[in-house]
């Protein structure tokens, strides 16, 4: 009888301690540091669409190991300020450029690409262009990222004798901010290739001039869907047309997935033809580019 009285009173005395036990164990789990990461620090992470070009300009960051990219990119060949209502911003002009790509990552560090355009429909020419990017520096342990881009330009023409040329291209971003994307680079092609102008000068693409040019541009994350971009390659040596080629627009982002309306100088998109610049002064053709991802 006297000890059921006395349990009771040791388990009284006892449970206090067991509740200030708990509250410690909370409060040490609470203090517990919880990394934080900005909004901003995803916007260019798994979700979304690799940063591999700005519009025609390559970054050095290579697609997704065993993934597929599937590229569309249309410009107009007519001035979208031309009969803008009647020609639909150049849409209906005819000669429409039309560029279809497709490239695959090998592994993180390296992918291979092939592209085509109906770079000049009055001389029955196809462009086919076969590439292979290799990132050789990365900004987590080296400030920047760096990679080369090289391959062969095949021009396929109906009217005249099949040509080739060679390209080499040295890339470099920096992403700033975490919304800041800047790029710049070195491109050659051993033969380069002028679009038809206003001022009646005319490049054929089988002329063997070779033209080196550099690189540089933008792409500023407004949101993680909108972003603004903006590009500009100078060609300084060899074949060059009047002016820079220059391209901006708006680009919307989601999962592996890009869409961006474009306006520019020029309407190649090939390596052969962004290198030699534009003849066009302010004669802007309107367009768009598409990529989509695909992983396996």
């Amino acid at each position: 009888m006297i000890g059921t009285p006395f349990f009771a009173l040791c388990l009284a005395l006892t449970a206090p301690s067991e509740a200030e036990g708990k509250t410690e164990e909370i409060e040490e789990i609470e203090e517990t540091p919880i990394e934080e990461t900005s909004e901003s620090e995803g916007w260019y992470g798994k979700d979304y669409a690799v940063y591999d070009r700005l519009l025609s300009l390559y970054s050095p960051t290579p697609i997704r190991k065993r993934s597929f990219q599937m590229v569309v990119n249309h410009r107009t060949n007519q001035a979208f300020t031309e009969d803008a209502f009647q020609s639909f911003l150049g849409f209906d002009s005819g000669a429409l450029r039309i560029g279809l790509g497709l490239r695959y990552g090998i592994f993180d560090f390296l992918d291979v690409g092939v592209y085509r355009i109906n770079a000049n429909a009055s001389l029955g020419q196809d462009v086919y262009e076969f590439d292979v990017r290799g990132q050789f520096l990365h900004e987590k342990k080296h400030v920047v990222n760096m990679a080369l881009r090289s391959g062969v330009t095949w021009f396929s023409q109906k009217n005249a004798k099949d040509a080739a040329g060679g390209f080499a291209q040295l890339l470099a971003s920096k992403l700033l901010w975490h919304r800041l994307q800047l790029t710049g680079g070195l491109l050659y092609h051993s033969s380069s290739t002028g679009d038809n102008s206003f001022n009646g000068k005319r490049k054929l693409a089988s002329d063997t001039d070779w033209s080196m040019a550099a690189s540089g541009g933008f792409e500023i994350r407004l949101t993680d869907l909108v972003a603004l971009t903006w590009e500009t390659t100078v060609p300084f040596a060899g074949y060059r047309g009047d002016m820079p080629a220059m391209a901006g627009g708006v680009k919307l982002i989601t999962n592996r997935h890009t869409f961006a309306i474009v306006t520019s100088n020029y309407p190649l998109m090939s390596s052969d033809g962004v290198v030699a610049g534009s003849n066009r002064d302010k004669q802007w053709v309107i367009g768009f580019n598409i990529t989509r991802e695909i992983g396996i």
